[in-house]
């Protein structure tokens, strides 16, 4: 790994202006990208952490965009789902993560390209419920973009209101499965470098997406993101 450093953080860097204009998509290239050189499990460990520094160099961006109504109800049972998710995490198949992941990828595409789509009502019950589900599947597979975006496009969130609810949300999830987690990672110094790398690239990646923003329609907003995904699903389905 330490010899592709060079690649990894070109690619985290292009990543995190990325998602900052698509409000998604670091962890997923992350993921695949990190498993051509490790397994999938150690990808998504690795992309978690690394979640710990992008998900607040987007909050110091968007945060007075954030919905704190929705993010606060969502976040009460999307934690220990999440946690409950990592527990499981580590004791499925490999394979099954990269399969599970896929699927969720597709799942997420039709939903968004569906013409009669589907929307959700801001009720707290549904906050609750939504944040459970997706707490779940953040930690079972590693990657919670996928139904958070889902839920908060179908709540009529774009842009600066997505990105800061999305973040703040992200961050939460990302504490329940990483505390879950933690006890079953082998600390190699591969990984450190990483993460210690990455640190200033994702920060000035996110700050110049940020400034590309107004430059990108609410449409191209959503194609970017469901272009990114759907690259994702094809790799873990077929290159795994």
């Amino acid at each position: 790994m330490i010899e592709s450093l060079p690649i990894i953080l070109l690619v985290l860097f292009l990543g995190s202006v990325f998602c900052t204009i698509a409000g998604a998509g670091l962890g997923i290239i992350g993921i695949i990208l990190l498993t051509f050189f490790v397994d999938i499990r150690t990808s998504i460990v690795v992309l978690s952490l690394i979640g710990f520094i992008i998900q607040p160099a987007k909050f110091i961006h968007f945060y007075k965009f954030t919905r704190w109504d929705i993010a606060c109800w969502y976040l009460i049972l999307g934690i220990p789902f999440s946690f409950l998710g990592g527990l499981i995490f580590f004791q499925i198949p490999m394979r099954s993560i990269e399969i599970l992941l896929a699927i969720f990828c597709i799942l997420f595409i039709f939903i968004r390209l569906s013409p009669r789509g589907f929307t959700i009502q801001p009720t707290k019950t549904n906050f609750l419920l939504c944040g459970a589900l997706n707490g779940f599947q953040s930690g079972i597979i590693g990657v919670g973009t996928l139904l958070r975006s889902s839920f908060l496009l179908s709540m009529g969130l774009v842009k600066e209101p997505f990105l800061g609810t999305s973040c703040v949300i992200a961050f939460g999830l990302n504490i329940g499965r990483i505390t879950a987690y933690l006890p079953n990672i082998v600390w190699a110094r591969e990984i450190f470098m990483v993460l210690i790398c990455s640190i200033p690239i994702i920060i000035i990646g996110v700050k110049i997406g940020k400034k590309l923003m107004k430059y990108v329609s609410e449409r191209i907003f959503e194609n970017l993101l469901l272009f990114v995904i759907f690259a994702g699903a094809i790799k873990l389905l077929l290159f795994a």
